[in-house]
């Protein structure tokens, strides 16, 4: 499994939403300390009841998993010789498995 740590501050106010089965999630920025990268990090159930409280500038430690997903671009090709081929986008985000606040 692949796994990332990250030690790092919440860049905006948390995004709350609901899944289709009726779970609760959230959406978080956060930037970590290290790398100075920003992370899409997605919290469910009882994590996400935790993240929600969450404010722009709270440091975090969260550890999860890595996760990609590929759609296709609309409207969007590529040129290969006499060919167009779709274009598609690999998107990446975290699913938060273990979230601590930092002092």
């Amino acid at each position: 499994m692949n796994t990332i740590e990250l030690f790092g501050n919440v860049l905006k106010k948390p995004e709350v939403f609901t899944y289709p089965t009726g779970v609760i999630g959230v959406n978080l920025l956060v930037e970590d300390q290290q790398t100075k990268s920003v992370f899409r990090c997605v919290a469910r159930r009882s994590l996400a009841e935790h993240c929600k409280n969450l404010r722009m500038g709270d440091a975090v430690e969260i550890k999860g998993q890595v996760i990609s997903k590929t759609r296709r671009v609309k409207n969007a090709y590529v040129e290969n010789g006499d060919k167009k081929m779709p274009l598609y986008q690999r998107n990446y985000s975290v699913m938060v498995k273990e979230i601590n606040g930092m002092a």
